[in-house]
Order: structure tokens, then sequence, then C-alpha cells
């Protein structure tokens, strides 16, 4: 059985959209005795006994014939129920090392591929269950790890060794907000219908369910989490409880749905809300007064580490499944309402994770963007911080984490930002609100300060990048291009450097400084004069110590090559990025996708492809500059066909019918406008324009200083194609021009070109000296690869150098770790398992371990020496 076939079947058992199932269950004619082949029908995906038996090797054939000693799995004609396939296959997956499950390493692309559309807790609790049935034993508690680490022991020894080294972790994306907005909704199910409003308000994507018969009526996504909020109770009661006196029936439960779904309308019981309430008084976990989750006791946890506040729901998993393996009376009507809870809760989780087949980031941004709707303000709040810091730190040996969080406005909302995650850091219990550290911290002589310990974590202040549909326009008021997120990065970048003038105890705990989010048209050019004037900055109280004193220079990293139109668009955006934000040594660009990615793969699928006239534009004259500063091989024909296509489409922009004044220029006129896009365009106004425009000049200040990149060389560049760069930026019907889409057709001399610019441009930022941080499992699901072996980490750090493959200055990270349910652990795990899976054509591995392990090791090394704290 292959690993695309497993991830198919087990992907589908606990994906459906709950509507779907429930249109085909609330039939009253329905006979409840065939439900469970009803149930059976939608989602065992016609898994056969072989199937069943994963792999068939011998190790899972004998402990099929023990398990079938001690209950008969139902089989039905050759097929088996869901939870029989989830408790075989948590068999093959896990393994056990001491007390704590690890995964099997020679199933880390399975694993990925699974945990990121069901979770990983389902199949430890399934492991333990089916352990506790066959053997007898019970768990000593139900706080492993968040995300599990492999039985690859030489790997995990090296990991503790040398320690991680974080550079690229947004923190709101990697806590874990699908497990806390659960609990929030499940301990708390009325009065949410705001939460869901922001979150229909905020995706751009329909989350009411896809109706496939049309007479039903479809539930919201609100009265599902309400229906999961009621089986939930239920079973915790009969389960966990074990509550004699509480009576679950399938015909019951869905009775119970039918009721909600046509009254159309939120549920207001009376009698779940006081059960819950009373099970929330009688709970021992609290946090402030407050109770994170009513299915916690003093007998689930063992110590009150961070992820103590999801083991009620671990325990749920681990009682239910004991329930439907022991194959008893109650074990149907548990199975099909546990089966129904999880398909709910899957449904509500894919709202959170990408698991959808589109790729490119602003699909990503539909689900990144409601991260922490559902906890924000609330007690599950501070659980997100400590358990994106505190234990991410801790399980996965991070000796630094470079935290990514979004600037202000201002410095001292900038500074209480920093303040509270500080505090939350600290805290060392869920019920401890008070703590000395930061107080501490701040009291420290300022002379001192460096010499203090610190956490190992930081911070990294990462602008947002905002896709702006009008690209600026007005209809009767000139504005310069992209003027509304210049003004808001000037802002928030001065907010930073008050900061760095005020309060030096916060800013000796900002390392550097970003910009993420999506970068399709939002070109690099933006932040130019942001970090410049942030990297120059010295605080004025330094100017006099000791440079073992100063506060640091901020670092710079940046992200691009990430999402792009085309793939030269992609390369173009990293040659912006090094050149406008003056990258160098000790600087890093986040992603670059665009280097590591086959040109020949990425193109096979891509013959048309749409994109503003604009990128078109710049992205011809960009090959044909390329093509002399790399001195490219290119046919004449071809080298011609592309200076046509650059003069056709500077007329379509510059020269057309509506525009009032045609511009006079080549391609290197051109050329040399688009090197001086790093310029604040408001300086043009200001020394290139006419006397009664000089009338009016702003005077400089910390913020004009930095208005031009390198003045001296580029002066006679701007005098000599200043009308182009105005234009560019402030005439409205050239703006108008070039944002109109247009189909572009990828011709087989465009890929072969592509291919040697792609080549060059690696070169070009192994001589900058200039850091990538790769992120595999983000990358995998953004860029929708086919295989796990195209990674671009893999080709922007190869195991084996080759000509044109030289390994860049690359480092593994994890992004958002809580969309795409990943560790940096398990991001080494994955690569690991990538490179034992390559055979040779006799079918002979090709990379023995020490091979692996010592590339491993370099990346690691790599980690550490692109950290901007040591």
């Amino acid at each position: 059985m292959t690993n695309k076939r497993l991830n198919q079947i087990l992907g589908s058992l606990f994906s459906l959209n709950p509507n779907i199932l429930i249109d085909k269950i609330k039939d009253d004619s329905l006979l409840w005795t065939d439900f469970h082949n009803l149930i059976s029908d939608m989602s065992r995906n016609k898994i056969d006994k072989e199937e069943f038996l994963i792999y068939n090797d011998e190790t899972v054939n004998e402990y099929y014939q023990i398990a079938n000693k001690k209950f008969k799995p139902k089989f039905n004609e050759g097929n088996a129920n869901p939870f029989e396939f989830l408790r075989c296959a948590a068999n093959v997956l896990i393994d056990y090392k001491g007390e704590s499950p690890k995964v099997n390493i020679n199933k880390m692309q399975i694993w990925q591929d699974l945990t990121m559309k069901m979770g990983e807790d389902i199949f430890v609790a399934a492991s333990y269950a089916n352990n506790n049935l066959l053997y007898g034993h019970e768990p000593l508690h139900f706080q492993w790890n968040y995300i599990l680490s492999s039985n690859f022991e030489r790997l995990n020894d090296m990991i503790n060794e040398k320690g991680l080294y974080e550079n690229h972790y947004h923190l709101w994306g990697s806590a874990p907000n699908v497990d806390l907005s659960w609990l929030s909704l499940m301990n708390n199910p009325f009065g949410r219908a705001s939460c869901f409003d922001n979150m229909n308000n905020r995706k751009a994507m329909e989350v009411q369910g896809i109706s496939i018969l049309s007479s039903y009526k479809q539930a919201s996504i609100y009265v599902l989490t309400q229906i999961a909020a009621y089986i939930r109770l239920t079973l915790f009661e009969i389960c966990c409880l074990q509550d004699e006196d509480n009576v679950l029936s399938v015909p019951a439960l869905i009775k119970f749905i039918k009721n909600a779904i046509e009254c159309d309308t939120i549920i207001e019981n009376r009698e779940m809300e006081d059960k819950i309430n009373v099970h929330k008084f009688h709970s021992q976990f609290k946090s402030a007064d407050k109770v994170v989750d009513y299915a916690i006791n003093q007998f689930i946890f063992h110590k009150n580490i961070e992820n103590c506040a999801i083991s009620g729901e671990r325990h749920l998993y681990y009682r239910c499944l004991q329930q439907i393996f022991q194959n008893n009376s109650k074990s149907y009507d548990i199975y099909v309402s546990f089966y129904i809870y999880l398909i709910i809760k899957n449904f509500f989780a894919g709202q959170f994770f990408q698991r959808n087949k589109k790729y490119g980031f602003d699909n990503f941004q539909k689900y990144q963007k409601i991260k922490s709707d559902f906890i924000s303000g609330s007690i599950y709040e501070p659980i997100a911080l400590k358990m994106a810091i505190n234990e991410n730190i801790s399980k996965n040996s991070i000796r630094k984490l470079e935290v990514r969080v979004a600037p202000r406005n201002d410095s001292d909302t900038l500074k209480t930002y920093i303040d509270y995650i500080e505090k939350m850091h600290v805290i060392n219990s869920v019920d401890d609100v008070e703590n000395n550290y930061l107080n501490n911290l701040l009291n420290v002589e300022k002379d001192e300060l460096k010499k203090s310990q610190t956490p190992n974590f930081f911070y990294n202040i990462h602008f947002i990048k905002s896709k702006t549909a009008d690209w600026g326009i007005q209809e009767n008021f000139q504005q310069m291009r992209d003027s509304k997120l210049r003004r808001s990065i000037k802002k928030q970048a001065l907010a930073i450097l008050l900061l760095r003038e005020r309060n030096e105890a916060t800013a000796y705990r900002i390392g550097g400084i970003d910009a993420s989010s999506s970068e399709v048209n939002c070109r690099p050019e933006v932040f130019s004069q942001a970090f410049r004037l942030l990297t120059s900055h010295v605080n004025k109280n330094d100017l006099s110590k000791l440079d073992t004193h100063k506060l640091p220079t901020l670092k710079k990293t940046y992200h691009v090559g990430e999402d792009f139109y085309d793939l030269a668009d992609g390369l173009r955006a990293i040659d912006e990025a090094i050149w406008f934000l003056d990258l160098k040594h000790g600087d890093r660009i986040g992603h670059g996708v665009a280097l590591g990615l086959n040109p020949e793969q990425y193109y096979y699928k891509r013959k048309e492809i749409a994109m503003p006239v604009q990128n078109i534009l710049d992205n011809f004259a960009w090959i044909s500059y390329c093509v002399s500063r790399f001195n490219l091989n290119v046919k004449a024909s071809y080298l011609s066909e592309i200076n046509f296509q650059f003069d056709k489409y500077l007329n379509k922009v510059f020269n057309a019918n509506n525009c009032q004044l045609k511009v006079n220029c080549d391609l290197y006129d051109y050329i040399d406008a688009w090197k001086l896009r790093g310029d604040n365009p408001i300086a043009y106004i200001r020394d290139y324009s006419d006397e009664t425009i000089n009338g009016n000049l702003i005077p400089f200040t910390s913020w004009a200083i930095y208005d031009f990149r390198a003045v001296d060389s580029y002066k006679n560049i701007r005098e000599s194609t200043y009308q182009l760069y105005h234009k560019y930026h402030y005439d409205n019907q050239v703006k108008r021009n070039a944002s109109k889409s247009e189909i572009f057709y990828v011709k087989p001399e465009y890929v072969e070109i592509v291919s040697q610019i792609q080549s060059h441009m690696r070169n070009f930022v192994l001589e900058s000296g200039v850091g990538i941080e790769s992120c595999p499992s983000s990358n995998y699901s953004i860029s929708q690869l086919n295989d796990y072996k195209e990674l671009p980490a893999i080709n922007l750090f190869p195991i084996e150098e080759s000509e044109g493959f030289l390994r860049l200055f690359t480092s593994i990270n994890t992004d958002d770790q809580g969309i795409f349910y990943t560790s940096l652990v398990k991001e080494y795990t994955l690569l690991v398992n990538i490179m034992q899976s390559i055979c040779s054509e006799k079918g002979i591995r090709k990379y023995s371990d020490d091979t692996i392990l010592n590339w491993i090791e370099k990346l690691i090394n790599n980690g550490r020496e692109q950290c901007f704290m040591k």
C-alpha cells in the first residue's frame, strides 16, 4: 500500500463536510440498524482487508492476529470501519521510546500529510487505547509533546546536544490556535456569534458547507460547533465520568441535530449550559479563576506544564476510542457520536489549516487571518503564548527563538505589546499571574543590561505588506504609488526608532526587522527607506559607550521569492530585495522559494500566466538586463523577441492613447529608472521639480535623510530619468494602464532563459553573503508541490553540490507552525526521511545515515550562524 493511498484514505475518513453526512442521516425514514453501513459507506473509501493491514509486513500481521483474538474488527464484505483503520494505522506510524510516543522515522512523510489534515492527538490516543486493550497498559499522563519527535535517536541526540536556532517564527501563527479555539468554543458555546461573523467576513471563502441534497437546510459552522459541544458533553459524562444514568443513543442524537438545523437559529440550551458550568465548578484546572476545560481534572495531568491545557481533550479521545474498540453494548452509539464530533471538529480546524488544493499566499492568508479570533482577550490567549514560546523552546531544544511580531503605530503601544509577551512567557504556572522578571529586567542599570541573563527568545518586528487594488490611483488627485502603505510604514518605522531612543531595555530584545505577508503587487521598493533608517540608527545614549554596551544594530530580513505571478517575477523580487534594501552579509531573505524550484517542472503546467501589465513589462526589462549583466547565452532571435515584448508593453503602459504625455526611452533608460525605485518618490518633487514646488520644500528630518540610496553614484541617473520615474509613481493614467491584467504565454525559450537567470541569481545570492530562511512544510503547502523531494530547501542546500547547485547559506525554520502543524524538530526529521527514501536505479538507498546526519548538522550550524542575537 503506497503512502499516497494511505494518505487519501485516512485524510478522507475525518475530512467530510459535516453537512453532507448530516444530510444523509437525518431522514426519519432511515432505519437506525442500517446507520452503521451508511456511515461506513460515507467514510471507508473502499478499504479492503489488505489495506487494513497496512504495508502487509510481518510485524503488522502478527499484531493483527493478536488484536483479532481480543476483539473482532467489524468487516462488511472486506471493508473496515474508520476507527479500526485508524487504530491499525496508529500502530504502524507510532513507536514508543520510554514513556513518550514517537513517530516511526520511515513514515515521516505520511505522518506530516496526515497530521496536517487530522492532527496528531487522534493517532496517539488510538495507539494508547489499543495498547490498553491488548496489554492492559494505562497512559501515565496525557501531556505528550504537542508535536511528536521521531524514533531516530541519532538525530534526536544530535539535536539535543547542538541545540536548534529558529530564525523564522511568526508568534501568533505558531500558537496552537486551533486546539485552544476549539476548547474555548466547547467550554463557552453560547454568545459567540461575533467570532463567527469575523470568520465569515475575514475569509474570502464559503464556510457554510456544500449541499449535495438541496432539499435539506445546511447548518452554519456556528450551529455545527454547538452540536459538537452537545456531543462532547455527553461523551465526557459517559466515557470519562462513567455516568451510568446518562443514556446515549443515535436516534436521540440525530433528532437533536435535525432540530438544531431546522430551527435555523443558534441553539440556546439552558440545560446544556448548566451542565457545563457544573463540570467547570468541579474542575481542578483553573487560570485566573477561569476554567480552561471542564474535561480536565487532577488525575489527567501530572505536571503543570504548558500543554496541560489540552490534556482533557486528549483524555476524551482516549476514553471514547477505548469504548469503541471494546465492541460492547455502548460501542456503536459512542462510535457514531464520536465520529460526527471529529468530523465537525476537523471541519472547524479546516478554517485554520490550509487543507485545500490551491496554492499561493493569498490562499494561505484566508487561513492565517483568523488564527486568534476565538481566543483573543480570553484566558486562552496567554496559554497560547506560553505554548508557542515556552513549550516550543523546551520540547525542541531551541537555543534561540526569533519571534516575529507586527509593528505598532506608536512606541508606547509597541512597548506595551512586547512587555505583555514577556510577562506571559515568564509565568511559571497557569494560575500564576504575578511575576518580577520584567520589572527586574527594566530596572537593571543600562550599562549592565546587556550583561544580564536574557530569555532564549527575542523579537523581529515585521512590517505587513498590503495589496493595493488601485495601486494608489485616485480620480482627481495625484498621489504616489502605494501611498497609503508608505505612510503606514513611515509611522511604524518612526515608532520603532523612538522605542530604541526611549526604552533601551525593551529595545535590547529586538534583533531585527522584516516585511511579511503577500508579496504579489507589493514590491521591496516600498520598504527601502524604512530599512535604511532603522538599520543605520545609533542610540544617542550609546555615543560615549564601549562597543560591548551599545544597543545592537538592527539586522534585516525580508520575505521574498515565496509567492509570485511567474518564476521570473519571483527571481526579480529577490534581486530587488537585495538591491533596494541593501542586504548583505549578516542579513537574510525569508523563503527564497524561487531560487530552489525546478524551472522546467514549474512551467510544465503553466503555459499561460495572467499578471498585471506592469509586471510583464518589468520582467522583460529585467530579463534583458540580466542577459548583459550575467553574459547569458541567448539566441539572437529570442533576444530580439525580448526587446520586442519590452517595447510592446512599454507603449501599453506609458504611451497608450489615453496618456497625455508620451515618454521616449529605451531599455537602458528604463533599467536606470528601475534602479531608483528604492528612493522616496516625494524626494523627487522636493529636489527635481520646478521653482513653484521648490517654494514649498519640506525640511529634512530623521526620515528624509534616508530618502535616497547611494546618492552620489545615482545622481546622473536621477537627472536623466526623472520624467519616467515620476510618471511611474504619480501618473494616474499610467498606473491604470499598468494595473490591467493580460495573459502571458510561456515559450520554451523563455523557460531556458529563466533557468539560466536562476543559476546566476543563486550565485549572486551566494556572493552577497545573504542567508536564506527555508521553511519546508510551509513551502510544500503554499507552493503545492507534488512531492517532498521537490522541496526548495533540498535544492538551496543540496546534500551533494554540483555546478549550478552550490550550497547557499540556508537554515531550516517553521514559519507558522500552528498553521502547518509542525515543529523545528519535525522539519529536520522530515528532511532526514526524504533523504533516506531516495534510492538508486537498483532500489538501494543513495545516502547513508552518516551522510544525511552530516548534512543536517551543517544546516543546524547555519541556523546558529544566521541568528540575529547570539
